[in-house]
């Protein structure tokens, strides 16, 4: 992928919504949580664990998959900037989460 394939996905996805700090910040924690799972900090872990059961208001079965808005954007996000196809990253359209609805086969691993 070159830089401007790159920076053409990101105002794709800024566009579409999901370059918002809330957005990034809970991308991060899920990160950083699962470093510390894969660590053993355990302590972490269940204050993580915790916090997403409340933001998740205890995952209650309206706030998961995808009515998760904000972990769902996450997810978006990082599709769009993996995506095997340039057009389909930079069609706000597309369904980027799910690469084998592309019909762009000769495009694969053009990036």
């Amino acid at each position: 992928m070159t830089k401007d394939q790159f920076l053409k996905r990101m105002a794709n996805a800024w566009d579409m919504g999901l370059c918002d700090p809330k957005v990034l910040g809970l991308a991060e924690l899920w990160c950083d949580a699962i470093m510390r799972l894969e660590g053993g900090q355990m302590n972490y872990w269940n204050q993580f664990f915790n916090a997403e059961c409340e933001r998740l208001d205890f995952f209650a079965s309206n706030k998961v998959l995808a009515n998760d808005r904000d972990g769902y954007k996450i997810i978006q996000l990082m599709a769009i900037l993996t995506h095997h196809c340039q057009k389909c990253a930079v069609d706000p359209e597309a369904w980027h989460t799910r690469s084998g609805f592309c019909n762009h086969k000769d495009e694969k691993n053009k990036h």
